[in-house]
This record gives structure tokens, sequence and C-alpha cells, in this order.
């Protein structure tokens, strides 16, 4: 079994357990019921963008299957999307801070921010409610869906 797998194999035993593991690189943090992991080095695009529940500070552009996230110079903006089931990718030159949430009126799963190519995969499970997630950029950054 690779360490890929055995990880997959690990969430899904968390899930079915009801307990919430986010991996950052090489540790591990129990949080509630669901598991992200984030790894700078996956192909992301072709899957339809996240779709933009608000935004301040900068401008947001649709990029064939993501979205252009444009912040004001000297300014932070932060954007809100609602996310597709498989979770989220980003691009940024800079630290992104990323909140994730799903039962509440705002995200409040706080993941360190990172910067590069980054992605937050988020494993399917039974509930019917989308995830959102909050990005705070100081960049231009790209966000897409991922499958």
């Amino acid at each position: 079994m690779t360490n890929s797998q055995a990880k997959l194999a690990l969430a899904a035993a968390a899930i079915a357990a009801g307990i919430l593991i986010l991996a950052f690189g090489h540790g591990q943090t129990l949080v509630n019921d669901q598991w992200a992991y984030l790894s700078p080095y996956r192909d992301w695009e072709g899957v339809p963008a996240p779709e933009l529940i608000g935004s301040s500070g900068g401008g947001v552009r649709r990029r064939g299957d993501c979205l252009s996230l444009l912040p004001q110079p000297g300014l932070p903006t932060e954007v809100r999307l609602r996310l597709e089931p498989g979770g989220l990718a980003y691009r940024s030159r800079e630290p992104v801070r990323v909140r994730l949430g799903r039962f509440g009126d705002s995200p409040s799963v706080a993941l360190p921010p990172r910067s590069g190519r980054v992605d937050i995969p988020i494993p399917p499970d039974r509930s019917r409610l989308p995830w959102t997630a909050e990005l705070r950029i100081g960049a231009r950054a790209l966000a897409c869906s991922r499958q």
C-alpha cells in the first residue's frame, strides 16, 4: 500500500468514526468530522469553477474552469466560495489564508497559510450541505474546484 493509499484508508476510517483529520504535510490534527489534505502538486483543471458567494477588497473574474482573484493594490481581499463536491484547489505566489466551513454561518476551520499550488480535497459523505471556503489573499490567486 502506498503512502497516499494509506492516508485515504485512514481518512475513510476516520470519517466512518465521525472524526476529522486535517493532515498538513507529515502532521495530523483532529478537528471535527471531515478530512482535508493539503498538497501543492495536483492537477485540478477541467472541473466547474466554485460558486462565488461574495468578495471584498478586490475583483473576481472567471478564467476557464476557475476564478481569478484580483486584490486591489495594497488591500487584502476576502472571497467566499461555495465549493463543488471534491474540494478546492488554488495557486498563488503569496500565502493564502483559508477557512473552511459547512454547518455554521461562517467558515470556522482555519488552515495554515500556503502559497504555490495547493490542493484541499474533501471526500464525499452523507450530508448534502455544500462546503464553503473563505480565502484571504494579498496577491493574485487562481481558485478552482477539484474532483
